[in-house]
């Protein structure tokens, strides 16, 4: 593979990267993760390739929005068009958007027409956790997790009851107010957090080229809210309730008319959870939610477009501790369903699913393996599955090797849209393969994951004529995603130190170009110190250049940015802060003509009252 980034750059990441002395947790190895195996494993008992954020990940952070956050981790990559509030698309270890599950508290979040997340609409001030897995777990998720899951755990109750506020201002009239309440005793457990973003913005497309391009400020608005409560009823039993809500409106460039288009977007999920423990060894749950993706695109004063999916999910999941290992045993129901003004012939599916796991360990081996059937209505059964076999050498050395297979279900636009979708399209399917090789020490981790992921039946717009826009969704492309991804963390005295880099190879295997929008490097670099009542935070993150379109005559430039952030403890309850993002004011592109985040410098309080 061709190294695009300077040989400057890549040696410094590989001095940190390869050296022990620079190299830990990836996750705290306290860490309890649930999304890899849908049962509680500590981190470094698994063998997927997962990260794990916490609050106070999020709070010591520069990024200001989840798409920033999920940038900078390793094995993801991000397009935006135009900034703040704006759609884009992520790219988990190259797969498409449409191929990566996200999850609100275990439940699904997306758009049955689009197939991908809103993820700009989900506010990080509303998340106490993200749990990413990277690689295909279509065996514990069916559809979508071709690429992998992230899962957003929102804000909870524990302890002693306490408010705390945060607000921060900063560049182009922004400003970022949330509050929250939380706590818990022997029976109860609460938490609710309510805010409200707001920013200016900057001029969503950068090029008069560009479709509708106007030289205006397209800000954003969001207001947002969640909140759980939960009640043990017995020890072993609980009832937990949830809510999430998010209501986002982004202005975007229509030309010189002077009426921007303005997109509406609502994001709800709600949720009633009952978990039981009958025996010693057997833990019940059942979920019962819906959730909400709700698009209304409003082109001018009188007339908009409205894509609405409505989901409802059920699902029964038992876990089993058993002498020879655990083991996950469940069934789901999914139902969507679409509003919209746009004439889709089929408007609802429904999707029964089996699905097995189990994880065990006898002395120095380990194994990880899954199995799931998805009856869909539209496409009748698919079963996918994983399985993952690791080896600890030594104290500091494991090695661990997998495979699976993954598949995602056409989206109603691909299915139905007039004049665009073909209602007799397969599903897409991947065959991976992937090895690892993880050290860790103490408080001292490096890992390094190679993985080669086939996909085929891809679904793209295929010319059809005889016009020259005459395009159709078809089942015409096959996908090679393979590649390094290469991760270290650590903590010495008062530093604390990360990096990663992603080497990646995302393809057409038949024309051999690059699929759109997908750098093959992609590093990221974090280096902080806390100096007694001080703590200061800097990131780099680079890329290599990468092309806009299929046909790879649209290239974009690589780019670093740098962004630099400063806490300051001023009481026990209190923390002053301030964040300096693209220090440097670089001008980049992720989408061809459409504008990304300029130099900014943001600050703010974070209190707690007890």
């Amino acid at each position: 593979m061709t190294i695009h980034l300077s040989r400057t750059t890549v040696a410094v990441a590989l001095s940190l990267v390869f050296q022990p002395a620079f190299a830990a947790p990836i996750t705290d190895e306290a860490a309890v993760v649930v999304t890899a195996t849908r049962m509680p494993t500590r981190a470094n008992e698994l063998l997927n390739d997962v990260t794990v954020l916490s609050r106070a990940d999020i709070e010591t952070s520069s990024a200001a929005s989840l798409p920033e956050l999920l940038a900078a981790q390793p094995g993801i990559q991000f397009s935006t068009n135009g900034g703040a509030g704006k759609s884009g698309g992520l790219f988990l270890r190259g797969a498409e958007s449409r191929h990566t599950v996200v999850l609100v508290d275990g439940l699904r979040l997306n758009s049955a027409t689009a197939g991908d997340t809103a993820l700009q609409h989900i506010p990080l001030s509303q998340i106490e956790r993200i749990e990413i897995v990277r690689g295909p777990v279509s065996g514990l998720y069916g559809s979508e997790a071709i690429g992998g899951v992230v899962q957003i755990f929102t804000r909870r109750g524990e302890g002693a009851p306490r408010v705390s506020v945060q607000a921060s201002v900063g560049s182009r009239n922004t400003s970022d107010l949330s509050a929250s309440v939380a706590g818990s005793s022997s029976a109860l457990n609460y938490a609710l957090t309510v805010g409200r973003f707001a920013t200016d913005g900057t001029s969503a497309t950068t090029s008069p080229a560009a479709f509708g391009y106007n030289p205006d400020a397209d800000g954003y608005r969001q207001e947002h809210v969640s909140g759980r409560i939960g009640l043990n009823l017995a020890p072993g039993h609980s009832l937990t309730a949830n809510l999430f809500y998010s209501d986002g409106v982004s202005r975007y460039d229509n030309g010189a008319s002077g009426y921007d288009h303005r997109m509406l977007h609502t994001l709800q999920a709600t949720g009633l959870e009952s978990k039981n423990r009958f025996l010693p060894g057997w833990t019940s749950t059942l979920r019962l939610a819906e959730s909400m993706d709700d698009a209304a695109n409003h082109s001018s004063a009188t007339t908009k477009s409205v894509f609405k999916t409505s989901q409802t999910q059920a699902v029964w999941q038992n876990n089993f501790n058993t002498p020879l290992g655990d083991i996950m045993a469940g069934l789901e129901r999914l139902e969507q369903r679409v509003t919209s003004t746009t004439a889709y012939t089929v408007k609802e599916r429904g999707v029964d699913s089996l699905l097995l796991g189990y994880q065990g360990h006898l002395g120095a081996h380990r194994l990880q393996a899954s199995a799931r059937r998805d009856d869909n209505s539209q496409f009748g059964a698919k079963t996918t599955g994983m399985a993952y076999y690791g080896y600890q050498i030594d104290a500091q050395w494991r090695a661990s090797v997998g495979a699976g297979t993954s598949f995602s279900a056409p989206t109603f636009n691909q299915l139905y849209f007039p004049g665009f979708g073909t209602s007799t399209l397969r599903p897409e399917h991947g065959n991976n393969r992937e090895a690892a090789l993880v050290w860790e020490q103490g408080r001292q981790r490096f890992s390094a994951t190679w993985f080669d992921n086939r996909v085929n039946d891809l679904i793209a717009s295929a010319w059809v004529g005889p016009g020259p826009w005459d395009y159709r969704a078809q089942n015409v492309q096959k996908a090679q995603l393979s590649g390094w991804t290469l991760t270290g963390k650590t903590t010495l005295a008062d530093w604390h130190a990360r990096a990663s880099l992603d080497l990646l190879e995302a393809k057409d295997v038949d024309t051999g170009r690059w699929l759109p929008r997908r750098a093959r490097e992609h590093l990221t670099l974090g280096l902080g110190r806390d100096f007694g009542a001080w703590s200061v935070n800097s990131d780099l993150l680079a890329s290599g250049y990468r092309y806009d379109n299929t046909t790879n005559t649209r290239r974009l430039g690589g780019y670093a940015v740098v962004n630099l952030g400063v806490d300051y403890r001023y009481a026990a309850d209190t923390t002053l802060f301030a964040r300096a993002v693209n220090l440097f004011d670089k001008r980049y592109e992720l989408a061809a003509d459409y504008a990304t985040t300029r130099a900014g410098l943001f600050a703010g309080i974070r209190h707690n009252f007890r």
